[in-house]
């Protein structure tokens, strides 16, 4: 898939994929729909963790300390499950907070969409970055 570039219609430089970009894809589309995709990860991780506590067997430490003693494999698998779930935890959460925003009617020119869409992304990083930490 190639990357290709255009300037926006506030001036600034995209970079997307060619189907994107020529399908109208813009930066506050992908974001919005990312919202949708990050909250639909996030209710389901937090629906089928106590699930398969309910039904399993109740030995989370034991779970990982197992995961912990298969070596790289093991460290990799939860430093990639703990990455998606502060990542979509973060980026749900500001981008709510983005929506709020705009529900009380602020936020709409559109230097303003993009100017609150990139900020959105530096604080969902910095936030993922600090729940990686935990």
């Amino acid at each position: 898939m190639a990357v290709c570039f255009r300037i926006s219609s506030c001036g600034k430089l995209l970079a997307g994929s060619k189907q994107w970009m020529q399908a109208g894809y813009d930066v506050p589309m992908v974001l919005s729909i990312s919202n949708r995709i990050t909250a639909s990860a996030v209710t389901i991780a937090f629906y089928l963790g106590p699930l398969v506590y309910l039904f399993g067997g109740k030995d989370f430490a034991g779970y990982y300390a197992m995961m912990q003693s298969w070596g790289p494999l093991g460290h990799t698998l939860i430093g990639t499950t703990k990455f998606s779930l502060a990542f979509c935890f973060s980026y749900h959460f500001c981008a709510s907070i983005r929506h709020f925003i705009w529900d009380i009617g602020q936020g709409y020119a559109k230097l303003q969409v993009y100017q609150s869409g990139y900020a959105m992304l530096v604080v969902t990083l910095l936030m993922t970055a600090g729940l990686m930490y935990l």
